[in-house]
């Protein structure tokens, strides 16, 4: 199959990883595989450099921008429009909202056999005030009418279309998204010197990007409560973003600038993951959390708050414990619980260890690529 894949950008984030693993696996199961994104601040890799690895085209949407704005959407619907009339794909498959939306109705107007849409996330609440998600959710209605599937993250997730009545339920399937299992649990602990955490410290991560929705100030709040308690602890802050002048002008108000480690963005998140001891996830909505699935493949517990597809991944008291968003006394009461407790930490670390072989890249894959044959060949 010729499979064309459109997204809003190509910047760090799971979507972008989501895609670019996706592209990759298709593309070594013999199919045609393109990419089209908008422009690209902060990449989440070489994207040229993928292109020529991997041997899939990357197209730039040159008006392509996640805020709306009138004139660029418009030229952006006929620069995708081109894109889709060149590669004439089998299956046009488009990635978060904007490029979803303009996306799905160009490959409308253009023919196309088989559209699909992922949204990436829990996107009706935590964005944005109550009416731009009424506007959002209207546009996610008339979007869905040009969808042969909408693929959400969760069976959480996808209750949430189905009650909003953006989509029938036989549109709708839940697939989660993938991670390299074997490469992050055998990686090796070689974080810890970089920043001067000797072995008997015990190491909280959080590691996101610095934007309002993931609370990076509540997990710098709770590391203070932490601190009261157990002195010795260390905090590593790996991500960056728009707020991160922000989180580190906040660690220094709280005293906390010899206790927290801004790592900035990594790319060695396997050694990264096997150097902490805990992930404390703290967002106001999370579509599933590919950092918790990675931190639960190096048999770390979690401790995560209480929204979007999280409580489908992790089980209270199983894997970790979930806390309501914005809950700091919680974040930091079930974090001490962990660290205090040995016996409890290796428990949950070993059913995260189990429970990540379930999320791999290969299962994602395949079952994506199982989906577009069943929708191509129902048109046969």
């Amino acid at each position: 199959m010729r499979i064309l894949h459109i997204i809003t950008r190509l910047d760090k984030g799971g979507s972008a990883d989501v895609l670019l693993d996706l592209s990759a696996g298709l593309k070594g199961m013999g199919h045609d595989v393109y990419i089209a994104a908008g422009p690209t601040l902060h990449p989440q890799t070489d994207i040229d450099a993928f292109s020529l690895r991997s041997g899939i085209p990357v197209y730039h949407i040159r008006h392509l921008t996640r805020d709306c704005y009138p004139l660029q959407d418009f030229l952006s619907f006929f620069e995708i429009l081109k894109i889709i009339r060149k590669v004439k794909p089998d299956i046009l498959h488009t990635h978060t909202s904007k490029a979803g939306f303009i996306g799905r109705i160009a490959g409308r107007i253009a023919g196309i056999k088989v559209a699909v849409h992922m949204p990436h996330g829990h996107v009706f609440y935590g964005y944005f005030n109550k009416i731009k998600t009424r506007i959002f959710v209207y546009l996610e209605k008339i979007a869905s009418m040009f969808s042969d599937k909408i693929v959400t993250l969760t069976d959480i997730e996808k209750l949430e279309y189905l009650d909003e009545k953006i989509a029938p339920d036989n549109k709708i399937v839940a697939i989660p998204c993938g991670i390299d299992v074997d490469k992050f649990s055998s990686a090796q602990n070689t974080v810890r010197n970089e920043f001067g955490i000797s072995p008997d410290m015990p190491v909280i991560g959080w590691v996101g990007r610095a934007e309002s929705v993931k609370g990076g100030e509540y997990f710098l709040r709770a590391c203070q409560l932490i601190k009261k308690e157990m002195p010795h602890a260390r905090f590593l802050v790996v991500g960056d973003g728009s707020l991160q002048g922000e989180m580190e002008a906040l660690a220094n108000s709280l005293n906390l600038s010899n206790e927290v480690k801004f790592a900035g963005y990594r790319t060695d998140m396997p050694e990264i993951m096997n150097s902490i001891d805990l992930l404390l996830h703290t967002p106001l909505n999370e579509g599933l959390g590919r950092v918790i699935l990675e931190a639960m493949a190096c048999g770390k517990p979690i401790v995560a708050t209480n929204v979007g597809g999280i409580p489908e991944i992790v089980e209270h008291g199983i894997h970790g414990f979930l806390v309501p968003p914005g809950d700091c006394a919680s974040m930091a009461k079930e974090s001490l619980r962990i660290l205090k407790d040995t016996e409890l930490a290796w428990r949950l670390g070993n059913a995260c260890r189990k429970k990540a072989l379930n999320f791999s890249t290969k299962q994602m894959v395949r079952k994506i690529h199982n989906l577009y044959s069943e929708s191509y060949e129902a048109l046969r």
